[in-house]
């Protein structure tokens, strides 16, 4: 008996622990796709909550999405961009021996900082990183400090970095809850956002007649038929520690999500971080698909505005009101209006907007004054206090024209 009981404690007890090193995954519903990542976190920008992830907080090696801090710093501390940059063979070394892609420079070429980023980012090429990362801090050594500063600047407490390139190194980590963190910022950056969404870029220098980088969001994708069409900027990378991991950000109809995947096995599928890109895109519109509630110039409703004299006033939208509807197609919506006292300045709460579906209510937009707005009754109100001024003006200019009179008279 004591037997069968320790064999039924051994059993529970691995239950148990196979229970707790189960690893769970956020929000994942029925239908949730497969993919090629080990890792993923996609972001709702809108209001920064997370849609979905798996391993946000795992460890994980960043590969040459390193390059999107290499690359950020040097835009933020640099005021021209056409100002050159000598290739060294510093910028060189050990590149071919860790199989890092470049760009294309050679020893002694005159390039500009220009070229540099979009050598780095486009053609992600470690010549390139290694080059304006050196002309920026004088060294790589003195530009890895900096990059670690500035990830403790933005909250990147589980990042390190020893190079700027994204060679394997086991020091240089991140996480995809930094690397989300990173790219957002980067993306707020209008010279940044231009350069990971440019297409195509060509050098012109005294080594190049004409060094060509392309966009791997619009060849490699366009190549596999993966769906780019609202992808608004991104950076892949590969190392076999990493695996394919990629950061993107993609747009549409006023929703914007980023996404960053890691560890996808190339020997299985070469672009499976691309295709994760469009699966788990794909997955998310869907899911909070849009629709227009309001158009623009619709009357939303009326409100009531007076104390005494009351007054109706129509209410129009000045810009198509969105709802995400998901699986709900019969939103009904109406107008809950406020109290309206003799005025209301600009940017006031005026009422609000609420849909219902099944008689649940499932969306609220406050709506706010465009204007600055005035019952009649203020107006009547002020219009009787100036008139009620100008009469006692009037009056007493009067009587003291009847006093001035009245002494030449006694004269």
């Amino acid at each position: 008996m004591k037997g069968k009981l320790k064999k039924i404690f051994i059993f529970i007890t691995i239950i148990i622990l196979l229970i707790q090193d189960t690893p769970v995954l956020y929000a994942k519903e029925k239908d949730f796709p497969i993919v090629n990542s080990e890792y993923y976190l996609m972001m709702n920008l809108t209001n920064h909550s997370v849609e979905f992830e798996k391993g946000q907080n795992e460890k994980i090696y960043p590969a040459s999405m390193t390059k999107i801090m290499t690359c950020l710093l040097v835009i933020e501390n640099t005021r021209h961009f056409d100002k050159q940059i000598t290739i060294s063979s510093k910028d060189l070394k050990g590149l071919d021996e860790e199989r890092s892609s470049r760009a294309g420079f050679v020893v002694g070429e005159k390039i500009t900082v220009e070229d540099g980023l979009h050598g780095a980012l486009l053609a992600s090429g470690g010549d390139a990183a290694r080059a304006i990362a050196r002309h920026m801090a004088g060294s790589e050594k003195e530009f890895v400090n900096l990059m670690n500063k500035k990830a403790a600047f933005l909250g990147m407490n589980d990042t390190h970095f020893t190079n700027p390139i994204g060679l394997h190194d086991i020091n240089h980590y991140t996480t995809l809850h930094d690397m989300a963190i990173l790219f957002e910022y980067a993306m707020n950056d209008d010279k940044f956002k231009e350069i990971v969404s440019c297409p195509e870029y060509h050098v012109l220098s005294n080594m190049h007649d004409d060094l060509g980088f392309l966009n791997s969001m619009y060849y490699i994708m366009d190549h596999h038929d993966i769906d780019h069409r609202y992808m608004i900027g991104q950076k892949s990378g590969y190392t076999p520690e990493a695996g394919l991991c990629l950061s993107s950000m993609e747009e549409k109809d006023g929703q914007k999500y980023l996404l960053i995947t890691a560890k996808a096995d190339k020997e299985k599928n070469e672009v499976g971080n691309f295709e994760d890109a469009q699966t788990l895109y794909q997955y998310v519109f869907k899911k909070n698909k849009k629709k227009i509630l309001i158009q623009e110039g619709e009357i939303i409703g009326n409100v009531t505005i007076g104390l005494l004299v009351k007054d109706t006033l129509s209410i129009k939208a000045i810009e198509d009101i969105f709802i995400s509807t998901g699986d709900q197609t019969k939103i009904q919506w109406h107008f809950q209006s406020d109290e309206i006292p003799l005025f209301l300045t600009k940017g006031k709460q005026i009422g609000k907007v609420i849909g219902e579906c099944d008689g649940k209510q499932v969306f609220e937009k406050i709506i706010y004054t465009e204007r600055l707005i005035i019952s009649k009754e203020l107006i009547i109100i002020g219009s009787m206090l100036i008139l009620m001024i100008i009469c006692i003006g009037v009056y007493y200019r009067r009587e003291g024209n009847h006093e001035k009179r009245s002494i030449k008279k006694n004269k």
